[in-house]
C-alpha cells in the first residue's frame, strides 16, 4: 500500500510532497533532504509527524489552515507515546551475549566489555526487518533503559544505524553514560570506537547520533574535563570534530583533536584492530599533539595572515580549533586580524564573531 504525503519543512517554509510505503504502523519513504537509498523516512500517520534516521530531518505533516481550525486544539503532549520500555528492556536481554566470536574479534570487544554494557546481536530489526545482522547496544539515562541502538554489519548499510523505534526522547545521547565519572575522556564517533577503547582501558564516550550533530545541553558534563577528540578520518569526522571543539570551548579543562593519521573512513577500531597498535601508542599520539601546540602570538598572527589568502573555508576553522582546544581553554584572548581592504573576507569575520574568546579589530 502506498500514500503521498505532504511533509511540511519548516527551514524553507515550504511543503514537500514523498510517496511512502507501509511497514507495520508507519510508512516509510525516501528522505529528499539527503541521497538516501534504503526509506529513511519514517511518517506516523496518526501523530501526523516524521523523522529520517538517515540526516535527522523532522518536523509535522502539512495540513491547510482550513482543516485545522476545524479540529480542536490538541493538548500538549507531557512525553512520548507508543513507547513500551519494559518490552525495550526484555528485547535487549533477548539479544545479549549472541554476538557471533567472528564479530566479537572484527570489532576489538572484550567479554568483560559485551556483558558490562549488554551487548547483543540480532538478525533482523523488529520494525525495520531489512536492516540485517546488527550489533544491538542498550542506551541507558539515569539507570533507565531509553533506547536500542542497532548497528548493521554490512558496510553498505543505509543507514548504518537505527534506533529501536521512532519518537525516542533520548534517541540523541550521551553513550556510555557512566563513562562521564572520568577526568578525562576520549570523544569518538560512535558507539563501538567508544566501546574499543574501554576495552583498552582507555574512558571513552560518544553521542547516538551523526558525526556532525551537537546539543548544547550535552557541554554541562564535560565540565573542567579534559576531552581528546578522534573521530572518523572523513570529511563528517573532521566537521564534527570542529563542531565539538567550538561547542565545548569554555567548558572543558582542555580539549584537542587528535588526527589518527590513518586512511579515509577509518577509525579508532581500525587503529586497534586492523593495524594492531596499542593503546600506550594512542596514549603517546595525544601526549605529542599537546605539546605540539605551543605557538607565540607573532606566529600565530602569521598563520592567520596566510590561511586568510585562501578560499577554503575549513582551513581557518582548523586553525582557530586548534587555538580553541589547545592553546587557550576558557581564556580570553585579543587578536588583530590583517586583512587586504580590497579583499575582505566577510565570511571568516563573522565565523570569529561567534567565538567569545576572540575580540576582533579589522582594519
Amino acid at each position: 500500500m502506498k500514500e503521498v504525503f505532504k511533509l511540511w519543512d519548516s527551514e524553507s517554509k515550504k511543503t514537500i510532497e514523498v510517496e511512502a510505503k507501509k511497514v507495520g504502523n508507519e510508512w516509510k519513504a525516501i528522505c529528499p533532504k539527503h541521497n538516501d537509498k534504503a526509506a529513511s523516512l519514517s511518517i506516523n500517520k496518526e501523530k501526523e509527524v516524521y523523522n529520517c534516521f538517515g540526516c535527522l530531518f523532522e518536523g509535522h505533516l502539512y495540513k491547510p489552515a482550513s482543516e485545522t481550525k476545524r479540529k480542536p486544539k490538541k493538548k500538549a503532549r507531557e512525553e512520548p507515546t507508543l513507547i513500551n520500555y519494559q518490552e525495550m528492556q526484555e528485547k535487549a536481554r533477548e539479544y545479549q551475549g549472541n554476538i557471533p566470536q567472528g564479530i566479537k574479534e572484527s570489532r576489538g570487544l572484550s567479554e568483560e566489555i559485551i556483558e558490562k554494557y549488554q551487548l547483543g546481536y540480532c538478525q533482523n530489526h523488529p520494525i525495520w526487518p531489512k536492516h540485517l545482522n546488527s550489533i544491538t547496544i542498550p542506551v541507558y539515562h539515569n539507570g533507565k533503559i531509553v533506547n536500542i541502538r542497532y548497528h548493521c554489519l554490512a558496510k553498505d548499510a543505509n543507514p548504518k544505524v537505527l534506533p529501536y523505534q521512532s519518537g525516542l526522547e533520548y534517541a540523541t545521547w550521551l553513550y556510555p553514560e557512566d563513562q562521564l565519572d572520568n577526568e578525562t575522556l576520549i570523544f569518538t564517533e560512535g558507539e563501538l570506537d567508544a566501546l574499543v577503547c574501554i576495552s583498552q582501558g582507555l574512558p571513552a564516550i560518544t553521542r547516538t547520533c551523526g558525526a556532525t550533530t551537537w546539543k548544547p545541553e550535552f557541554n554541562k558534563y564535560f565540565k573542567n574535563k579534559t576531552v581528546n577528540i578522534i573521530q572518523d578520518c572523513d570529511t563528517p569526522g573532521k566537521e564534527g570534530s570542529l563542531k565539538i571543539a567550538q561547542e565545548l570551548s569554555g567548558f572543558t579543562k582542555e580539549i584537542r583533536i587528535i588526527d589518527l593519521g590513518l586512511q579515509n573512513k577509518e577509525d579508532l577500531t581500525n587503529w586497534f584492530v586492523t593495524y594492531g597498535k596499542s593503546k600506550e601508542e594512542l596514549q603517546r599520539l595525544i601526549a605529542n599533539e599537546a605539546k605540539d601546540k605551543s605557538i607565540t602570538l607573532e606566529e600565530l598572527l602569521n598563520i592567520f595572515k596566510k590561511w586568510l589568502e585562501l578560499e577554503e573555508t575549513e582551513y581557518i576553522e582548523v586553525i582557530l580549533a586548534t587555538i580553541l582546544s589547545n592553546q587557550l581553554p576558557g581564556d580570553q584572548f585579543g587578536c588583530l586580524l590583517l586583512v587586504p581592504q580590497e579583499q575582505v573576507k566577510l565570511r571568516y569575520c563573522a565565523h570569529l564573531r561567534t567565538l567569545n574568546q576572540f575580540t576582533l579589530h579589522r582594519n
